[in-house]
């Protein structure tokens, strides 16, 4: 397990003497302390990984149900020293209507080496940022947020961002921010250093 670098879950059944051996697993994890990429990990409140204890992760993809918000696992995410690689999106079952609007207030807390953001399925509909939550962020994208009003305006004073990518989503007004933080670098800076593309609409 300790040199165990990527691990990629698809579909996964637990029995229930591993289901009342929860402690047991809390306990394991520990030992993935070298793990640099998790993939399709389904998010609940019986989560078996211990986040802290990946400090190497570099890589992540992670799915949420209804029952969990994203900012009640942002300070677990953004605690990872190494993630350079973040995406979150909502279960199928768990997608559009179903799942309940949120706010995604980030605050003080920082991604610190994150590079890329993808964020799919999520219901967010205010999304409040500062360009220090992403110091090194350059590449964005939104999937089917279809409730998310806009990108946070401070990600123009992000100077590492090169790309905004939006897939299929239909609040317009999200559009309209994307292009405002396109405009505002390009004014400032005086060069055309963000690549927007919008497809889908």
């Amino acid at each position: 397990m300790k040199t165990l670098r990527h691990v990629d879950i698809g579909t996964a059944e637990f029995d229930l003497k591993w289901e009342n051996n929860k402690q047991g697993m809390f306990e394991e994890s520990s030992k993935l302390e070298n793990l640099r990429i998790l993939r399709r990990v389904r998010m609940d409140e019986e989560i078996c990984l211990k986040l802290e204890s990946l400090t190497q992760l570099q890589i992540i993809r992670l799915s949420l149900i209804m029952k969990i918000h994203v900012e009640t696992l942002t300070p677990f995410i953004a605690g990872l020293p190494s993630l350079e690689y973040l995406e979150l999106s909502a279960l199928l079952q768990f997608r559009r209507k179903f799942r309940p609007v949120e706010e995604w207030c980030l605050e003080d807390i920082t991604f610190h080496k994150l590079k890329f953001l993808k964020l799919v399925h999520l219901a967010i509909s205010r999304w409040n940022a500062s360009e220090e939550s992403f110091p090194l962020l350059e590449t964005l994208v939104i999937s089917k947020c279809y409730k998310l009003e806009e990108i946070p305006l401070s990600f123009a004073d992000i100077l590492t961002l090169k790309q905004i990518k939006l897939i299929w989503c239909e609040n317009k007004s999200l559009e309209a921010s994307a292009v405002r933080i396109k405009e505002e670098v390009s004014y400032i800076e005086g060069c055309d250093r963000i690549d927007l593309i919008i497809t889908g609409n």
